[in-house]
């Protein structure tokens, strides 16, 4: 069984890793974007308040980003959220079962003594009974 100051010390480390590595930034294509520069006619004189647009004359292709240590802890992150919920949940499962049987025995252990002053209370008065039978016969 794990120990409860064990997992006091580990879990809420754990947690925090999990989390921080759940929650960071996602790093993909980006939609949007600026171009900077000076639009020009042939004779190359500025265009003053010009308009641009870009269309994406191939949408068939996508772009292809080399893998860095944010999609790998992504992948990783969502694989260790579940365990730590599935151990946190094995924790407290525990915890709680090991409280319950403590309240069980002590309830059985109260039943066991109550019964047993009972029967040695019936005992007593049987020998009190039999004992006045004797002196008055």
């Amino acid at each position: 069984m794990i120990s409860i100051s064990l997992t006091r010390r580990i879990l809420p480390k754990l947690i925090l890793a999990v989390g921080l590595l759940g929650f960071s930034p996602l790093h993909g294509q980006s939609v949007s974007g600026t171009i900077l520069g000076t639009v020009q006619d042939e004779t190359g004189a500025a265009i003053p308040n010009a308009t641009i647009s870009v269309k994406n004359l191939e949408p068939t292709k996508e772009l292809q980003k080399p893998k860095d240590i944010w999609d790998k802890a992504a992948v990783i992150s969502s694989f260790l959220s579940n365990v730590v919920i599935a151990v946190v949940g094995l924790i407290v499962t525990a915890s709680i079962q090991r409280t319950q049987i403590a309240t069980s025995n002590i309830a059985t252990q109260a039943q066991l003594d109550f019964a047993k002053s009972n029967s040695d209370r019936k005992a007593r008065l049987e020998q009190s009974k039999l004992t006045a039978d004797l002196l008055t016969y």
